[in-house]
Parts: C-alpha cells; sequence; structure tokens
C-alpha cells in the first residue's frame, strides 16, 4: 500500500511538472486532482489498517490452547 502511495505521489510531480506556465487545459487540472484524491483516499485506508493492527485485540492473547487440548 505504501509503494503504491509512493508510486502515485511519483506520477503527481511528473503532472504537475509537466503543466504549462499558461493556458492550462481542464483535463490536467482535473487528472491532477483524481490523483491527490486518490492518494489521500490510500493514506487514510493505509491510517486505518495500521490502527486496527496496533489495537490490543489484534493480539495473540486470545489464541492460546486450552489445557488438555491436543497440540
Amino acid at each position: 500500500m505504501a509503494n503504491e502511495i509512493d508510486r502515485l505521489k511519483d506520477e503527481l510531480k511528473q503532472r504537475e511538472a509537466q503543466l504549462p506556465a499558461h493556458s492550462i487545459r481542464p483535463h490536467q487540472i482535473l487528472a491532477i486532482e483524481e490523483l491527490e484524491e486518490k492518494i489521500k483516499q490510500k493514506q487514510e485506508h493505509l491510517r486505518s489498517i495500521e490502527k486496527k493492527l496496533s489495537e490490543p485485540e489484534h493480539s495473540l492473547r486470545g489464541s492460546r490452547i486450552p489445557p488438555g487440548s491436543p497440540d
């Protein structure tokens, strides 16, 4: 996921660098805005995953084998 975010950021930088100083076309702005939105969504999704993984209920505490059970 982090690699995909980095790839999208690189693509965004390239598109921004390709913008002319004058006469920017609407499709150029739309493409940049779409990339920015994708990056934002992926970052939020990654933060959500990281938060869930850091929560205590995702630890291995509840996965013990009860006494007397076969291994």
